[in-house]
């Protein structure tokens, strides 16, 4: 296992936490047998939070390192920029809660 990607376990892990949240027939996980409905949905919506955060920090360092992309994408980028510094930790958290409790 010591050659698997991060990223790809954590995507893994999403994937089977959609099928358990969503699917009317989920595959039985042990460990999400265990989760009340709340905690396997704030769970996903957690990694989901996380995985884009990851996504979106790969692209933009991928632009940057572009002089070409980053001529191009300057202004997406400082868009981008200023919603996260709008966004911290409390911000997403509560919003994971609240979307929980609907």
């Amino acid at each position: 296992m010591n050659d698997i990607s991060t990223v790809i376990l954590v995507r893994e892990l999403d994937k089977r936490l959609s099928d358990w949240n969503r699917d009317p027939d989920p595959q039985y996980d042990g460990f999400f047998y265990y989760l009340s409905k709340g905690q396997s949905q704030m769970l996903e919506y957690s990694i989901g939070a996380v995985l884009q955060k990851y996504a979106q920090a790969s692209i933009k360092n991928l632009i940057e390192n572009d002089p070409e992309l980053y001529a191009q994408y300057k202004d997406q980028l400082a868009k981008l920029e200023s919603k996260q510094g709008e966004v911290n930790g409390v911000g997403t958290e509560t919003s994971a809660v609240s979307q929980v409790r609907q």
